[in-house]
């Protein structure tokens, strides 16, 4: 988070916090266009949330013939979101995750970090010890080239 000085008069100062929390992640990218580039311009941060498509960008999911996920079985959600989600964008992930001997969610979150103006992610999922481990390992995989910013 960025913090600006508004004003201040001879005994305080002033300050408040900017930050611009947007839906961002490898499945949908749209603030891409018009948003991040404002904030960035405007030195607001950014805290995407879902980074991990609301599990999709977590490994493969609901593939043809792949018995669903508790999770992704009662998602209506993640099925209007991601209704057509692009499953080549999933399989590269697996693949490079695969590779580093990383888990998908790893890899989807060291990206969304080597994006420029991005803060932080919203933390993904429910269980938070996952969640520093998980995260540690993505800020760690993104300094180490996780993948490119295009």
């Amino acid at each position: 988070m960025k913090f600006t000085r508004l004003g201040s008069s001879g005994l305080a100062i002033s300050r408040i916090c900017l930050g611009m929390q947007n839906h961002y992640n490898l499945l949908y990218r749209e603030e891409e266009r018009d948003m991040i580039p404002f904030c960035r311009a405007q030195g607001v941060g950014i805290l995407p949330y879902s980074p991990l498509a609301r599990g999709v960008l977590a490994g493969p999911r609901r593939g043809a013939g792949d018995p669903p996920t508790a999770r992704s079985a009662n998602d209506p959600l993640a099925d209007s979101r991601y209704d057509h989600w692009d499953s080549a964008v999933v399989d590269v992930v697996v693949s490079i995750a695969r590779e580093r001997g990383l888990a998908p969610a790893q890899i989807a979150l060291a990206w969304l970090l080597r994006q420029p103006g991005i803060s932080a992610p919203a933390p993904p999922g429910s269980r938070p010890l996952l969640n520093h481990r998980v995260l540690s390992a993505a800020a760690s995989a993104s300094s180490g080239g996780a993948g490119d910013s295009g």
